[in-house]
């Protein structure tokens, strides 16, 4: 096989382009990707790269500490980490959309501090990081109103507050993402003119495929598509860099990386089950869907935290 096809199918990014095109050719030819698909897409990139990638946020702190010279301890380290959990999940209960807000603005920071990677962490570049990261998350709610709306209402469980702010979003979608394009750019400008950084051409391309086709899939894959198969393949290629200082920094399958992840991806897993077998045992009047949503965003917060971090020292 030629070389430069074995090196793309080495590469996940590749993959999952690949596969995301192949789920979208299906569904014009079929007229519809049917819920079941759409559920079989988003579990297989949530269970293979995007849990798996913060499973191996212990590895992460292990080496930030070692680079400061502290001591590392995993049982501090996985009480910390439930402690951040449990303090989150108490403020989803009480203040379920102030929760959500500040869920997507550290979401927001956390993706456009990925896709960025690399950049100076002057003022500038971390606002356009930030500003990137809204964007994105922005243009994938967006492009699909019609089926992010009654989800932002289950989970906000129909707050008037929350229920205006989506609507006014909806019908100026246009116009708030042209307004954060502008402010990005300019940004980049005043930011560059400081301290010059070029992300790579073959990232933007991908990434800008990543895009382009999470526009036409539905919210769930597309989600799923730019999450997994995007962001989380990526940062596995940035951990691999920063634990193995002497690898390239490529998102590239790393077969024994992803290995080490599997012990607290397969407890993540098994909490996940085990909170469905009890919903569908004691709570099944329950709205399931908001407290999966907090399941995952309690998950994110400590891995945010992790992460940046790990670019702080990086940079």
């Amino acid at each position: 096989m030629n070389t430069k096809w074995l090196a793309v199918l080495q590469t996940p990014s590749w993959i999952s382009i690949i596969l995301g095109a192949c789920l979208l050719i299906w569904g014009q030819v079929q007229g519809e990707i049917s819920p079941v698909l759409q559920n079989l897409f988003f579990c297989f990139f949530i269970l293979i790269s995007g849990i798996p990638h913060g499973a191996l946020d212990h590895l992460v702190a292990s080496e930030t500490a070692q680079r400061q010279k502290r001591v590392f301890k995993l049982p501090w380290f996985m009480v910390e980490y439930l402690l951040s959990m449990a303090a989150y999940a108490v403020a989803w209960f009480l203040f379920p959309t102030l929760s959500l807000f500040f869920f997507l603005l550290i979401a927001a920071w956390h993706f456009g501090e990925s896709d960025l990677e690399g950049a100076p962490s002057t003022f500038g570049w971390n606002a356009a990081k930030f500003l990137f990261g809204a964007w994105v998350l922005a243009f994938i709610l967006l492009a699909h109103p019609l089926e992010t709306g009654p989800l932002w209402a289950r989970i906000t469980q129909n707050e008037s507050l929350a229920s205006l702010l989506w609507e006014s979003s909806r019908k100026h979608s246009l116009l708030i993402l042209g307004l954060i394009g502008v402010a990005f750019f300019l940004l980049v400008f005043f930011a560059y003119r400081q301290s010059v950084f070029l992300p790579k051409q073959k990232h933007l391309l991908q990434l800008t495929l990543v895009l382009l086709l999470s526009y036409f899939l539905p919210l769930l894959p597309a989600f799923a598509l730019y999450f997994g198969g995007w962001h989380a393949v990526n940062t596995f290629g940035h951990i691999n860099q920063y634990i193995n200082q002497s690898a390239p920094l490529k998102s590239k399958i790393n077969l024994r990386l992803w290995l080490k992840s599997l012990p607290f991806t397969a407890m993540a897993a098994g909490f996940l089950g085990l909170a469905f077998w009890f919903w569908q045992t004691f709570l099944h009047t329950w709205d399931p869907l908001p407290l999966v949503f907090i399941f995952l965003s309690l998950i994110t917060l400590p891995h945010l935290r992790v992460m940046h971090r790990m670019n702080e020292r990086v940079g």
